[in-house]
Parts: structure tokens; sequence; C-alpha cells
């Protein structure tokens, strides 16, 4: 009998997390589906391609963000009809440390898993992605967000006032700061909830 209860509280508890953590990816796929990420891969691992992919990174960032979106549709567009002039910023940034390797430059979507940006994180799921591949593209990767600028708001300590501004929830905005202590087991609890929803 007490063996019957504990096994019916365990599926309770189970199911309850399921229900909850399919409220909670729901509201995840809405806050997806409002950012852009930048992905740049560097050519591979050594010390001087590495710091080359962090140059090319500041060259892309620096004319995207003068690029100055309105909405998160209108920065797919205008990054999609971009890509060969930032393929070139890229190349222009390669050239001038004296590099000729190839560059491209896309905008799809990827599988991201949960990432933490200093002050805030972002939950796993799929991104459109602008993906600046550097020569080989067998190198680390370097993440994070063109599209609202949360990367240099993180930077000079306006991330919260950036992402409102983007037209984040309160509830997005609690979900993505890192104040938030249970954010790292949630984040890591949806993904593999995800992981389990995709499996089916």
């Amino acid at each position: 009998m007490k063996g019957r209860i504990l096994s019916l509280a365990l599926a309770l508890a189970v199911s309850l997390s399921i229900l909850v953590g399919s409220v909670q990816l729901s509201r995840d796929a809405k806050l997806t589906e409002q950012v852009v990420r930048l992905h740049v891969i560097a050519a591979s691992d050594s010390a001087e391609d590495q710091r080359l992919k962090l140059i090319v990174r500041d060259a892309i960032l620096k004319r995207v963000n003068a690029m100055s979106f309105g909405s998160t549709e209108d920065a797919v567009q205008r990054l999609g009809a971009s890509l060969d002039e930032l393929a070139r910023t890229a190349q222009q940034a390669l050239q001038q440390e004296g590099i000729r390797d190839k560059v491209e430059v896309r905008l799809c979507t990827e599988q991201y898993p949960v990432r933490h940006y200093g002050t805030f994180s972002l939950p796993a799921g799929e991104y459109v992605s602008l993906q600046i591949q550097l020569g080989e593209a067998e190198g680390k990767n370097w993440w994070c967000v063109v599209y609202p600028g949360l990367c240099h708001a993180c930077d000079e300590g306006l991330f919260e006032e950036a992402a409102e501004a983007a037209g984040f929830s309160d509830g997005q905005i609690r979900l993505m700061t890192l104040d938030n202590k249970p954010v790292q087991f949630r984040f890591k609890l949806l993904e593999l909830l995800q992981k389990i929803k995709n499996f089916f």
C-alpha cells in the first residue's frame, strides 16, 4: 500500500513537471522567435584563428548595429538582403590582418544549447542565426545576439532596458536574467523536455 502511494505521488510529480515544462516551453518558443543570434565559427582552434574570429565578430557587430532594425521580422529581412555586404565586411576585417581565408555568411535556423552571457541567459531552442564561417570553419564558435543588441547592452549594464525596448515581457526578462537563481536548472530541464518532445 505504501509503495503504491509513493508510486502514485511520483507519477503525479512527474506529470506536473511535464505540464509546467510544456507551458514553459510554449513561452520560451515565443522568446526564441524574437531573437536573431550571431554564430561566428573560427577556421581552427589555434590562438591566431581564435583572435581573428573576435576581430570578425567586432566588425560584423559594428556593421549590424549601424543597421537599426525595427522588429525581428525587419532584422531577418534586412540581414538576409545584406549577406554579401556582411561577407565583404568579414573579408575586409581578415584582409586587414593579412589573411585571405574564404568567408561564408548565411542566415539559417540553428539549434542552440542553453547559453549564458554575463548577466543574462537564453534557453535552448531553434533560433534564426546569422552564421559566419571563417576558412575551414573547424574552430570554436562565438555565439551572441544580433537582434536585439543584447550583448553590447549587457557589456554596458543596460540589458534590462534593451530587452524591454525590444518588446520582451517582464516574465521573459526575468527568465533571461541570472538574478533568477533557478534559471540554470529550469533551462536544463526545458532542454531535456524539448528533446523528449522532439523524440515523439
